[in-house]
C-alpha cells in the first residue's frame, strides 16, 4: 500500500504556513494543500524555491469560508460580503444548491469564477512545481454540485487528481464512544458517504488522488494510535493508495482575529491539537514506526 503523509490549510496564515513549510523540509509530510491568500503568498514562493531538488506534493485547497475571496473582480453577492470575506455558512450554502432555482445557477457560477481564479493564483506562486490536485477546505468539494465544478477547473488546468475523501470507519478506542468529537466524526463521515452515493452516479470523469483517505473520523486529533488503526482498517479493505491528513500548522490568535470570528472555525484553527499532530509527525519519522512503514511505500 502506498501510503502519503499530507498537510492541509497552508497559506491561510503566515504562522500556520510558516509551520507546515517545516514539516515539508523536516521530511515529515510528503506534500500540502495550499489556500489562496496574498498573505502566505511570498513565503511558500520562497521556500519553495530555496529547495528545488526537494520533492513536493502540492494541492490547491478550494476555500469557500475562510478569509477573503482571491478574485479580485469579484463584486459582493451570494457568497462574498461588501469587503471580500466570504459570508455563507456551511448550512446555508447546502441549502441553497438543495433549493435550486435561479439563486442556485448564481451561486454556482460565483463559486467557478472563485474556484478558477484561486487555482490560477495558487500556479502563479509555485513556480515551476506542478500542482498535482485539487481538494477542498472542510471537504467542501465533495458537495456532488461543486465536485462537478471541480472536474471541470481541474481539467481545464491540467491538474491530474481531486481528492475523494473516502474514509474506512474505525474506532480507534472504546473511550472514544463517549466524546462529542467522535460523533462529529460521524456526522461527518455520514455526510460524505451521501456525497459519495451521489458523485458516484453522476458521470464526471474524475482521476481519484488515492483510493482513500485517513483524517476524516479524527480530523485536527490524529495521533500515532488512531493512525495505525486507520492503516489497518485499510489494509482489511485491500486499499493500495491512502492519504493521511494531517493539521500540524497552528494560527496564532492575533492572525485568527482577523479572519474569522466563527467559534468553532476559531476553535479548530487555535487548538492544541495541532501541536500534538505536529509531535505525531515527529513521533513517525524518529521512531520509523514498524506498524506504519512496514509494507507501505510513500508516494
Amino acid at each position: 500500500m502506498f501510503i502519503y503523509f499530507h498537510a492541509d490549510d497552508a497559506g491561510l496564515s503566515p504562522g500556520l504556513t510558516n509551520q507546515v513549510l517545516q514539516c515539508w523540509e523536516d521530511d515529515l509530510i510528503d506534500g500540502f494543500s495550499i489556500i489562496a491568500n496574498r498573505e502566505s503568498d511570498y513565503m511558500i514562493t520562497e521556500r519553495l524555491r530555496k529547495s528545488p531538488e526537494k520533492t513536493v506534493h502540492l494541492s490547491v485547497h478550494l476555500n469557500l469560508s475562510d478569509w477573503k475571496c482571491i478574485k479580485e473582480t469579484q463584486s459582493h453577492g451570494i457568497l462574498i460580503d461588501e469587503a471580500g470575506n466570504f459570508k455563507l455558512p456551511y448550512w446555508k450554502l447546502n441549502f441553497i444548491l438543495l433549493i435550486g432555482g435561479a439563486k442556485k445557477r448564481k451561486l454556482l457560477n460565483e463559486i467557478y469564477n472563485e474556484w478558477d481564479s484561486q487555482i490560477v493564483f495558487v500556479k502563479s506562486i509555485v513556480g515551476e512545481r506542478q500542482i498535482k490536485a485539487v481538494d477542498g477546505h472542510n471537504h467542501v468539494h465533495m458537495i456532488p454540485s461543486l465536485f462537478l465544478i471541480v472536474t471541470e477547473l481541474a481539467k481545464k488546468h491540467n491538474i491530474k487528481y481531486v481528492r475523494f475523501s473516502k474514509e474506512f470507519f474505525f474506532i480507534d478506542k472504546l473511550s472514544d464512544l463517549v466524546t462529542v468529537s467522535f460523533f462529529s466524526g460521524c456526522l461527518k463521515q455520514l455526510i460524505l458517504f451521501l456525497f459519495r452515493v451521489k458523485i458516484k452516479a453522476m458521470e464526471t470523469g474524475y482521476s481519484p488522488k488515492t483510493e482513500a483517505v485517513l483524517g476524516v473520523q479524527y480530523s485536527g486529533k490524529m495521533t500515532v494510535q488512531n493512525i495505525k488503526a486507520g492503516i489497518n482498517r485499510a489494509r482489511k479493505n485491500k486499499v493500495k493508495s491512502l492519504e493521511i491528513i494531517l493539521h500540524p500548522g497552528q494560527v496564532s490568535k492575533t492572525e485568527i482575529d482577523r479572519f474569522s470570528f466563527n467559534r468553532s472555525t476559531r476553535k479548530f484553527f487555535l487548538s492544541e491539537m495541532r501541536k500534538e499532530e505536529l509531535k505525531t509527525l515527529q513521533q513517525i519519522k524518529n521512531e520509523n514506526l514498524a506498524e506504519i512503514k512496514c509494507g507501505a511505500k510513500k508516494v
